[in-house]
Parts: structure tokens; sequence; C-alpha cells
């Protein structure tokens, strides 16, 4: 990139050359400008606003290519800027605009300008599409938990790579994005890339692209869109790096994040040990926590008493006694310990024989919708045929592949044994509500049924 002031200093000297008086600058430091969602663009949008408003007459770039490399954006800007009667110029590319061979000469380099962002788009993908197919990331910049070299790749950093596991440790156990990111301000371990604290959105997507995981997040190949370095659609495809965590972890991690998605903002941020984990029975809602100004204390209500048949509530205190209570009596039955492992192993098979079951299914859709095509592509069936066949074997393959996901959770989920029910118990008093919300959560389901007084129902999640 050619220096800022070099580019200033050359309009400035152009300016007093013609006379001009510079009446404002705008600057656009380390911004593409090929991309049609660069920032750059809204401080072009000024400038024609300004001539348009009539508090400038000439638009003075370093060149062309400032503001050439999109067409769009170069057309348009031309036309708003000349439609009010103003210029844009260039103070290394002296073209007469006042006549055709000039305004000729200035669409030449314009074109010549697109020409050259495209040609060096299409070599970047060329360069990323190379190192993905060598299992690497588009880049060799530094990531947490792992040290480039040339040559060698990426390698755990014996340093950063635990801080990294334990951050999976501690979202999995019921830690927020934030709680997370002031974990390693407190460490004193900034962002590898930049050297600065860390933020909220930086943690997430350095825990969500999967690369701990032996993972590279890479855009989704069937998504067909024409713009892929813009679609949010994205997979995981397996990379050459050493994992740090293990496929377990990192299911465990989706599940939750996937989980925590789908859970309003302000249940995931309160002070409450059970918000979004206790159902009202006459619906199925979670219910919501609600204060009770006369007595001083909390009360679960159903979210929906108008549309629920039989809408529950309880005084929270209660509710959350005969959670610990249940925490307990786990924690102290050897007896049950034993059954709910037997339970355990009962549900892992059931588990294993039916996702192997739907996997099966899934195959045998997929082998039929590629039957179906070839016999299209024939000419063996009519195009209205394959059509209605098609959208029959796509919805049904949605549903096995809906249910094998959740089977392949059942299996990731193994029941928990006595000693986290007891570790949880020990650190209650230690631990903050969101990691005790997690953690019960993964414990057990609380059901509230509508009766004086109410019926409280605590079963764990490894029950039927």
């Amino acid at each position: 990139m050619l220096s800022p002031t070099l580019q200033r200093t050359a309009i400035t000297d152009y300016a007093a050359s013609r006379g001009y008086e510079v009446t404002g600058w705008l600057e656009g430091v380390d911004e593409s400008g090929s991309s049609a969602r660069s920032a750059w663009w809204a401080r072009l949008d000024q400038a024609c606003a300004r001539v348009e408003a009539g508090e400038a007459d000439v638009v003075l770039v370093w060149k062309f290519s400032r503001i050439a490399r999109h067409r769009l954006k170069w057309a348009v800007a031309v036309d708003r800027v000349e439609t009010a009667g103003g210029r844009i110029e260039s103070a290394t590319e002296q073209v007469d605009t006042t006549t055709s061979t000039g305004r000729f000469t200035r669409g030449m380099l314009a074109e010549l300008q697109s020409f050259e962002a495209e040609r060096i788009g299409e070599q970047w993908r060329e360069t990323h599409a190379h190192r993905r197919a060598r299992g690497l990331p588009h880049n060799g910049g530094p990531r947490l938990g792992y040290v480039y070299e040339k040559g060698a790749g990426y390698t755990p950093d014996p340093d950063t790579a635990p801080v990294l596991r334990d951050l999976y440790a501690r979202y999995i156990a019921g830690s927020g994005w934030r709680s997370l990111q002031l974990h390693l301000d407190h460490l004193g371990i900034a962002q590898p890339r930049t050297g600065r604290s860390w933020t909220v959105r930086g943690v997430a997507l350095t825990l969500g692209n999967g690369f701990a995981a032996g993972y590279l997040s890479v855009h989704d190949p069937a998504c067909g869109c024409r713009k892929p370095a813009s679609c949010v659609r994205r997979v995981h495809v397996p990379g050459a790096q050493e994992p740090i965590i293990t496929a377990e972890t990192w299911a465990d991690f989706v599940r939750v994040r996937d989980t925590r998605a789908a859970t309003p903002s302000r249940r995931l941020g309160s002070p409450h040990v059970l918000s979004g984990l206790v159902r009202c029975a006459g619906c199925g809602h979670a219910m919501r926590v609600r204060p009770q100004t006369a007595y001083r204390s909390q009360r679960l209500e159903c979210p929906e008493p108008r549309h629920c048949p039989a809408p529950a509530g309880s005084v929270y205190a209660r509710v959350l006694d005969e959670v610990l209570g249940w925490l307990r009596w786990v924690a102290d039955d050897v007896d049950g310990a034993a059954r709910t492992a037997a339970a355990a192993d009962t549900g892992q098979a059931a588990a294993r024989q039916s996702a192997a079951a739907l996997a099966r299914a899934l195959q045998r859709t997929d082998d039929a919708l590629t039957r179906l095509t070839t016999d299209l592509a024939r000419g063996l069936i009519p195009e209205g045929a394959y059509v209605s066949a098609r959208d029959e074997l796509v919805a049904d393959r949605g549903r096995a592949a809906a249910a094998l996901a959740d089977a392949e959770t059942a299996l990731r989920r193994p029941a928990p044994d006595r000693a986290l029910v007891t570790g949880l118990l020990d650190r209650w008093d230690v631990w903050s509500a969101e990691e005790r919300r997690g953690l019960v959560g993964d414990l057990c389901r609380v059901t509230v049924t509508r009766g004086r007084p109410a019926a409280i129902m605590v079963q764990g999640v490894w029950d039927d």
C-alpha cells in the first residue's frame, strides 16, 4: 500500500497547480475498493453528496483506481457528480474529460482497474483453494492455541493450547462469551493477530470455527450462491492441524451453542439458576421468573396463561429446593447409581441401533435420488413425475437427517455419574449462576403441574 501521506501530497500539489481550494478529506486506509461491501463506498457517497449539495465542484483522487475497481460503483459516482455539474479528476492521471477522447481514456483506465481487481481476486481464490486442498486455512496467520511455521504448519502451543481447551470446557459448563472474554483478559492473553484485547465476537468466532477440533470452516459448496465470500453458509472439513480438543468435546460445544442460540438472551444472562430450565406441564413452554413484590420473592409462572390449557405456577424457592433435594438424592443413592448406569447402557444401545437404521434409510434415500436424476437425464420419466418424486424424497431425507441428528446427540450425551453431581453440590456456592444453570440443564428436566400446591417433578435426562 502506498503511504496515504504521499497520496495526500500529490493531491495537494495538483490542487495548488489548478487553483483549487481543498475543502475536505475523505480517506479509506487499508480498505478494499473492489468489494461492494467495503466501507470506502460510504465515504465516496459523502463526496458525491457534497457535489450535489453545491458544497464542492471537484472530487480529487490520487488515481482513478481509488474509485474504479467496482464497475457499478464507479458508474454511479461518475453519473452523480457529472449530473450535478461537478468533475472527478486524478492527481496523477491528468485526462481532459471535456472531450470525447478524454472521457474514452478515463473509461479505459477505469476498465483496466476493474480488470486488475478481478484478476487479483481470481489469483487469491486459486491460492485459497490450493491451501484448503492441503488441509490448511486460507491464510497462515497466528491462531490461539497454535504455533505456525512454514513447512511444519500449525502445531499445538504448549502454553496456550491448555487455555483454549479450558475455554471449551467452561463454555460447555455454562460460561458465556462475555465470561470467557474476561477470563482471557485476566490471564493477559491478547488476540494473536492484532495483539489487542479480546472481544466477545472474537472469542465466539475462535471457538466456533472448529480449528481446535481439527476442522477448517469453508463455504458450503452445495449452496450455489454467486458470492461465496459473503455467504454465511459454512461447513467444516478436516484440516491438516493436530486437534487440541476431542471430537466429543466439539460435539458437546456445538450442541450447547445451538441450544443457547434458540434461548432468549434474557434467560442466558439471568441471575436465576433455573431460568429457562423449568417447563409448564400444560403447554410445555419454559416458565418465566417473575418477582413477587409483596412477598419479596420470585415466582415461576407459565409464559402463555391465556393459551395454556392448565397454566402452572410455583414459588421459585420451592422448585429450587426440589432440584437441590433431587441432586442430593442422586449423590447419596449408591444403588440408584448402578441402576442409572444400567439404564444408560440400555439407552445407548437403543440409540446406536436407531442411528444405524436411520443412516441406512438416509443412504437409501440418497440412492433413490441418484437413480431418479439418472432416469430423468435418460428420458425414462417425464419432468413432472421427476419433480413430484424428488420433492417427496427430499422431504423424507430431511426428516431422516433430523432424526439421525437427534440419535447422534443422544449418543454423545451419556448419563452423568455421581461424581459430577457431587462436584456440582460441592461448588454450588462458588460457581456463577450461568455455570450452575448449564450443569443442572445437563442433569435433569423439571416440570411443574398445575395444582394446590403445584406438583414439581425432577427427572434425570437419562430417564425415559
